[in-house]
């Protein structure tokens, strides 16, 4: 789907929380020795092509409700404000079970 699709969702403000659930295989050996960090395969697109989901954390029933039932899973915060500057449109998506859900879509190669 292209990126023209969605529209940014102005009422998303910059400084509002993205929550992004990560799985146990986007974290990896960092640069230093025995330390962690998280792949930027965590932050890419659904394979079909569907943008990257998040949860609104000024609109979600707490961090721990992203992970629920997901024991080794962990959560990574970045600011809609930082995913806008590389040219990211934040888009409301509720679910019945995550009403705080939204996307993030974009292109995501060269966004650095």
């Amino acid at each position: 789907m292209s990126v023209d699709t969605w529209a940014d969702d102005p009422s998303i403000l910059d400084d509002d929380p993205l929550w992004r659930r990560v799985p146990p295989w986007h974290i990896v050996d960092a640069a230093e020795p025995g330390t962690k960090r998280v792949s930027s395969a965590a932050f890419e697109d659904d394979d079909d092509g569907h943008p990257m989901s998040v949860v609104l954390g000024r609109d979600a029933e707490g961090l721990d409700s992203v992970v629920i039932g997901l024991p080794d899973f962990g959560v990574v915060e970045i600011t809609a404000g930082l995913a806008r500057q590389r040219q990211q449109k934040i888009v409301r998506d509720p679910l019945d079970d995550q009403p705080a859900h939204a996307l993030v879509a974009g292109r995501k190669t060269d966004c650095q």
